[in-house]
């Protein structure tokens, strides 16, 4: 093997041992070939929806990098397992993930900042959990963000300006999530909205005159 074949099978295995640290920490079983260090098989790379319903716990690869020879995982989906427990650190290393849903879990702590680190990031669904603490300003770095989903957890403090970063929003859902303060000025920016959920919090001020010229929106 040379060294570049090497290279290339560690780049694999270190996507495949983050994964298996972060579902071992969350107290799921993986699939068999997850352990052997490929976790690229079956389902995760057939075309399958990540959204069907035997794929839960599920990942979606996507194998296309250096002339087709290495697999990245770019979606992780856990929906409504029971999960218990914070947001294990490892998910910083799966760092092609486009798609992160975590819903309906009973994940606690804050919400990680490292998450901001994870910038290829287009849908990141964390709702329905019993996170606290405020939202990490970090998560502006993820400007390809198209939806963004924090409601129904505990959380505290206001939104950060930082969001208004996230210029390909098209949905956020922040409500029953314990929020306060303003709406940040710089949410203007947020001209691609077309759903806000922002209900059951206790948002102060005015409700910002550029809500109007969001001319996308079609759900406030």
């Amino acid at each position: 093997m040379t060294a570049m074949q090497q290279i290339l099978v560690q780049i694999s295995i270190c996507d495949s041992k983050a994964l298996n640290v972060v579902f071992s920490k969350l107290g799921l079983q993986v699939w068999p070939p997850w352990f052997t260090g490929d976790p690229c098989v079956g389902a995760a790379t057939d075309g399958t929806s990540i959204y069907a319903a035997n794929m839960n716990p599920g990942i979606k690869c996507d194998c296309s990098d250096q002339n087709n020879t290495i697999c990245h995982i770019i979606e992780l989906k856990m929906f409504k397992l029971n999960v218990v427990g914070p947001i294990p650190e490892e998910l910083r290393n799966l760092t092609h993930l486009t798609t992160l849903n975590l819903q309906h879990n009973y994940l606690t702590g804050p919400v990680p900042p490292f998450l901001g680190e994870l910038t290829a990031m287009q849908q990141m669904s964390l709702s329905s959990n019993a996170l606290w603490g405020t939202i990490p300003k970090e998560l502006g770095n993820l400007v390809n963000l198209v939806i963004l989903s924090l409601s129904t957890n505990n959380l505290t403090g206001s939104l950060p300006s930082e969001l208004g970063n996230l210029v390909k929003l098209e949905q956020l859902y922040i409500d029953s999530a314990g929020l306060g303060g303003p709406i940040p000025s710089s949410f203007s920016k947020l001209t691609r909205m077309k759903i806000l959920c922002a209900s059951d919090n206790d948002f102060t001020g005015r409700i910002p005159n550029y809500i109007g010229r969001w001319s996308n929106l079609t759900d406030l």
